[in-house]
C-alpha cells in the first residue's frame, strides 16, 4: 500500500518595497497602509515622516496678538512677513502694526484679498492702501483706507415728502408689482413733491430691468393733519426674502404702457411707476402673493386696526383703516432698492468680482479708472452682474483658466467672457464646493471639496479624487505647494467634530495623513506655503525634516494557518531618535485583537530582522510606532504553514 505524500511546512514569502499611500476602505491593496499619522509619501517608493512646520508668527520674543485673517502681501522679493487682521481687530501689514485704520471696524471681516495692491475687506467692501516709507533706514508703513470706493453695488431708493389723503392710494403693493401713483402738473411735467423724481433720475426712463436683486424697506408716518406724527407703519421685506426685479415702466390712469420722457403728459392727470418683480424666499420657495404677506406681517401701531384691501384688492398702503373725521394721512414714503452686500471675491479680467449673500448675484465692477465702482453701467467696460436662479447660496470663488468659477454647495458656474466687457454665467456641474476656503489650484488644476468629496477639476468636467480616506468631511481648508494638495478636512464622529491635515501626492495619485492640524486658511507665497491655524498661529509648511511622533498599521494580511509555528517579518528602515526621547517599535495584532509587542524598543538602525511569534490566525495587522525621523523602505514576511495533503498524481 502506496500512502499519499504528505507535505510538511512550508514557506510563503512575500515582500512589499512600496507604499501607495493610505488607505481605509475595503479596497485596500497590500501596498498600502490603513492608517498612518505624520508620515508622507514624498519619498515613494518609500514611506517617511513627515516635514516639520515652522511657527512664524506670533514669534516667541514678541507680544503679538493670534491672527484672525491673513493674505499675501505685494513684496514678492522677501520673505513672507504676515499680513492680515488679528484677533484683537488690528491690521498687521508684514508683521508689523499699521496706523490709519482705527476707523475700520474689523470684527465684522470675514474675508480680505489683495487687489491690484490694495487690501479688500468683505462684507465691509473697504480698500486699505499700504505706502511704505524710509525712517531710521528701517521701512515705516502707513496705511489709508478707502470707504467712499467700494461702495455696495446698488444703492437706489426715492422718497417723497408730499401728504396724501387716505383715498388717494400713493403706494400700491399688488401680487406681482409694486405702483407709485404720481402727477403731471399743468405743463405736464411732474410735480417736484412727488416721489417718484428722484426715482426717475435714478432708474433711466423707458429702461428694462432684469433680474435686479434688492430688498425693499416700506415705512410710512401718518398723524393728525395738524403736524402730530404718530407711530411708524412699517411692512418690511424680512432678511429671508428676496425679490428679483423683472421689469420697470411706466402706464397711463388706463393702463397704457408709456415712455417717459418720450411721451407727452397731459396736464393733472395721475400716472404710475410700476415695477413688475418674482419674489423668493432664501430657500429658493417663489412667494407667489407678495400683497398677501403684507397683510399678515404688516406691524401694527398699538391701537390701531388692521390695514384693509383697496377696491382693486391689492394692499394699498395708504390705505388705513380708522375715524374718518381725523384724517390721517402718510407722509414721507420711502422705497429703497438694496444689494445685498458681498461675501467674498476674486479678480478676473481685470476687474474685482463678487458674490452677494443670497445666492443670486455676481457682481463686477469697471474694467479701468473705478475699479472699485459696481453700479451698472451700460458703457463699455462698464460695471455689472450676472444672475443664478438656481436656490442656495454662493460657498466659493476662484479664477482658473482664463475663467471665473463660483460654487453653491451641490452645483458650480462658470462665468466667462469673449470680448472682455459682458459677461456670462453658465452652470457646468452638479457638483459644488463647502466653503470658499475649500478650493484652491495647484500646477494648473483646480481642486475643491464637495459634500461627497475631493474633486480636481482641469476645464471639462469635475473628477473625483481616490477614495481611500474612508470619511466623509464636511468641511475643509485646502492649500497647494509643490505638487502637493494639503486637505484640513473636518468631520463628524459621535456627535463632535474632528479634524486631520491629509496631504494628496499629485503626481503619484496617492494620500498620506499628518496629524490634527486644524487650518483656517492657506496662503501661497514666493513658491512656499503658509497655513493660519484656527488658534491664530501662522506657520510655514513643509519646512525641514525633524523628530516626530509616527505611527502607521499595515492592512490586515488574510492567511490561513494551519499549526501554530515560528513566523517572521523583516522590516527595512531607517531610523535617527534625534534626542534622548527618540525610539522605534513593532507591534502586531491578530484576528482584530489588542496590538501587543513583537520587538523590543529599537534606538536606532538601519535593516532590522524582527521575528515574530503568532498564535494561530486567520489575519494579522503590524503597526510600526515611534518619535524621531523615520523612513520605511520594505516589509518580506516568511510565514510558515504546514499540514496539507498533497495528493499523488
Amino acid at each position: 500500500m502506496i500512502l499519499p505524500k504528505m507535505q510538511g511546512s512550508r514557506v510563503s514569502e512575500k515582500e512589499i518595497s512600496a507604499f501607495y499611500g493610505v488607505n481605509r476602505t475595503a479596497k485596500i491593496n497590500d501596498f498600502q497602509l490603513s492608517e498612518m499619522k505624520n508620515m508622507d509619501c514624498e519619498t515613494f517608493p518609500f514611506a517617511a515622516t513627515r516635514k516639520s512646520r515652522e511657527k512664524i508668527y506670533p514669534l516667541e520674543t514678541e507680544t503679538q496678538s493670534a491672527m484672525r485673517l491673513i493674505c499675501g502681501d505685494t513684496d514678492l522679493e522677501d520673505d513672507y512677513l504676515v499680513t492680515g487682521i488679528t484677533q484683537d481687530g488690528e491690521f498687521i501689514y508684514r508683521g508689523e502694526e499699521v496706523s490709519g485704520t482705527s476707523a475700520v471696524d474689523f470684527s465684522g471681516v470675514s474675508y480680505m484679498m489683495e487687489y491690484m495692491g490694495d487690501y479688500v475687506l468683505f462684507p465691509n467692501m473697504e480698500a486699505i492702501t499700504v505706502t511704505t516709507e524710509e525712517e531710521n533706514g528701517k521701512p515705516a508703513y502707513s496705511a489709508e483706507v478707502n470707504t467712499a470706493s467700494v461702495a455696495e453695488p446698488f444703492d437706489k431708493k426715492f422718497n417723497g415728502s408730499k401728504s396724501y389723503n387716505y383715498s388717494h392710494e400713493p403706494f400700491v403693493v399688488g401680487n406681482n408689482s409694486i405702483r407709485v401713483k404720481f402727477e403731471a402738473d399743468r405743463r405736464g411735467n411732474l410735480n417736484s413733491a412727488v416721489p417718484c423724481v428722484e426715482f426717475e433720475s435714478r432708474f433711466a426712463a423707458g429702461d428694462f430691468y432684469t433680474g435686479l436683486s434688492f430688498k425693499m424697506n416700506l415705512y410710512c408716518r401718518y398723524g393728525k393733519l395738524d403736524g402730530t406724527v404718530r407711530e411708524e407703519y412699517r411692512c418690511p421685506i424680512p432678511d429671508d426674502v428676496y425679490m428679483v426685479m423683472d421689469r420697470v415702466y411706466f402706464v397711463d390712469e388706463n393702463e397704457n404702457e408709456i415712455l417717459y420722457g418720450q411721451d407727452n403728459l397731459e396736464p393733472y392727470s395721475e400716472y404710475y411707476i410700476c415695477i413688475d418683480f418674482s419674489a423668493y424666499t432664501i430657500t429658493g420657495e417663489k412667494v407667489l402673493n407678495l400683497s398677501q404677506y403684507f397683510l399678515e406681517n404688516a406691524i401694527i401701531p398699538e391701537g390701531e386696526e388692521e390695514p384693509r384691501p383697496s377696491i382693486s384688492g391689492n394692499f394699498c398702503a395708504g390705505f388705513v383703516a380708522g375715524n374718518d373725521n381725523l384724517n390721517w394721512y402718510w407722509n414721507d414714503v420711502e422705497l429703497l432698492f438694496i444689494s445685498p452686500p458681498m461675501v467674498f471675491g476674486a479678480a478676473f479680467g481685470g476687474r474685482l468680482f463678487g458674490c452677494d449673500t443670497l445666492g443670486v448675484s455676481v457682481y463686477y465692477s469697471y474694467a479701468s479708472g473705478e475699479r472699485y465702482n459696481f453700479n451698472p453701467s451700460a458703457s463699455a467696460g462698464g460695471a455689472g452682474f450676472v444672475l443664478s436662479a438656481d436656490p442656495g447660496k454662493w460657498t466659493a470663488m476662484c479664477a482658473f483658466n482664463n475663467a471665473l468659477y463660483v460654487f453653491k454647495r451641490d452645483a458650480m458656474y462658470r462665468i466667462y467672457s469673449s470680448d472682455g466687457l459682458a459677461f456670462y454665467m453658465e452652470r457646468i456641474a452638479d457638483v459644488g464646493a463647502t466653503g470658499n476656503e475649500a478650493v484652491c489650484v495647484v500646477d494648473n488644476v483646480m481642486y475643491f471639496l464637495s459634500s461627497n468629496g475631493l474633486y480636481a477639476f482641469s476645464g471639462s468636467y469635475p473628477q473625483p479624487l481616490p477614495d481611500s480616506l474612508g470619511r466623509t468631511y464636511l468641511r475643509g481648508v485646502l492649500g497647494g505647494d509643490n505638487g502637493k494638495l494639503f486637505c484640513s478636512l473636518a468631520w463628524k464622529e459621535n456627535e463632535a467634530f474632528k479634524r486631520e491635515l491629509c496631504v494628496y501626492h499629485i503626481d503619484k495619485g496617492i494620500f498620506s495623513v499628518h496629524d490634527d492640524f486644524a487650518a483656517k486658511q492657506f496662503v501661497w507665497f514666493g513658491g512656499e506655503l503658509y497655513a493660519l491655524e484656527e488658534s491664530g498661529v501662522v506657520w510655514r509648511m513643509d519646512s525641514v525634516r525633524e523628530a516626530v511622533e509616527f505611527c502607521l498599521d499595515t492592512k490586515q494580511y488574510f492567511f490561513s494557518f494551519q499549526k501554530k509555528s515560528m513566523n517572521a517579518a523583516r522590516i527595512y528602515f531607517e531610523f535617527d531618535p534625534v534626542g534622548d526621547d527618540g525610539y522605534f517599535e513593532i507591534l502586531v495584532s491578530a484576528d482584530n485583537g489588542e496590538f501587543v509587542p513583537a520587538a523590543p524598543k529599537i534606538a536606532n538602525g538601519r535593516v532590522r530582522y524582527v521575528p515574530i511569534k503568532f498564535r494561530k490566525c486567520d489575519e494579522f495587522c503590524i503597526r510600526i510606532c515611534g518619535k524621531g525621523i523615520f523612513t520605511l523602505k520594505g516589509i518580506s514576511f516568511a510565514l510558515y504553514q504546514g499540514g496539507d495533503v498533497k495528493q499523488n498524481k
